[in-house]
């Protein structure tokens, strides 16, 4: 079967109107910048228009100036920008302002399941894996300790042999 796909940016007029109307839009996400929470072309993310300015740990989806489609986390609120960054990344961009937010997350369906940014469950996630220190052990002890790992696995191969 067929599947015809459509670019976001193709469908911005309509998702503004219906976000304009506070409907919802909703699609399956693409890429790997938000995992664990959002996995590629697998989870459907439910997108409402925002109502107020955003706060920490608010996901929106906002317009690069390549305009690039973009569903990341804000870590921080400075001087009326956002710091946001991917819960998978560990770049940050600092320059996001409202006039790029398009939407933010309202929940997203992982195995037919609805998880709604408002559980408790959620706000768990955000506080133990979108913190400082969480990105730093990502960033910094996680590849030593895979760079480890490997070495101990060469040594025990080799000394099978």
């Amino acid at each position: 079967m067929m599947t015809d796909f459509v670019s976001l940016g193709q469908m911005l007029p309509a998702m503004l109107e219906t976000l304009k109307t506070d409907g919802e839009v909703s699609f399956v996400s693409k890429g790997n910048s938000m995992r664990p929470m959002l996995r590629d072309a697998k989870d459907t993310v439910i997108l409402r228009k925002p109502q107020f300015t955003l706060k920490k740990y608010d996901i929106p989806l906002y317009i690069r100036e390549n305009n690039k489609f973009v569903l990341h986390r804000v870590i921080s609120v400075k001087d009326g920008k956002y710091i946001i960054r991917g819960d998978n990344c560990n770049y940050i961009e600092d320059n996001v302002k409202d006039e790029n937010v398009v939407a933010v997350l309202k929940a997203y369906v992982r195995n037919g399941k609805t998880h709604t940014v408002d559980s408790v469950f959620y706000k768990i996630y955000c506080v133990l894996w979108c913190n400082e220190v969480s990105y730093f052990l990502r960033k910094v002890a996680y590849p030593k300790f895979l760079r480890a790992g490997s070495k101990i696995k060469r040594l025990i191969i080799k000394n099978r042999h």
